[in-house]
């Protein structure tokens, strides 16, 4: 849904005028990701905030952790998919996953979309 970025206005793209307002009440499955970084955070809570019923899609803790070769000590499973670990998980490696990096799974994903 975001493709400009962050960039110079500070914002992820999401129109003032209300234009995405009705995300809010979609009744279609949203999916939002960004890279794993700064900015990428700052993108999915943006997104999240007018879409509060999205998922995060490879946005979590075992994609990044899968993509690094990290051990997932003592990470249960309810964490796992969560954001809260990924932001830990970043906090503490620095180390920005970005989109290209993800591509294959990414790619993988968009094979298996059911169409309703």
């Amino acid at each position: 849904m975001c493709a400009i970025g962050i960039g110079v206005s500070g914002k992820c793209g999401v129109p003032e005028d209300g234009t995405w307002s009705g995300l809010a009440v979609a009744t279609d499955e949203i999916s939002v990701r960004a890279d794993i970084d700064d900015a990428g955070f700052v993108v999915v809570d943006q997104l999240l905030a007018a879409a509060p019923a999205a998922r995060s899609r490879r946005f979590d803790a075992g994609a990044y952790v899968d993509h690094l070769g990290l051990a997932p000590d003592g990470i249960s499973a309810d964490r796992w998919t969560n954001t809260h670990m990924l932001r830990d998980l970043y906090v503490e490696q620095r180390l920005p996953t970005h989109e290209e990096a993800l591509l294959t799974p990414l790619l993988d994903d968009l094979s298996r979309v059911r169409v309703h």
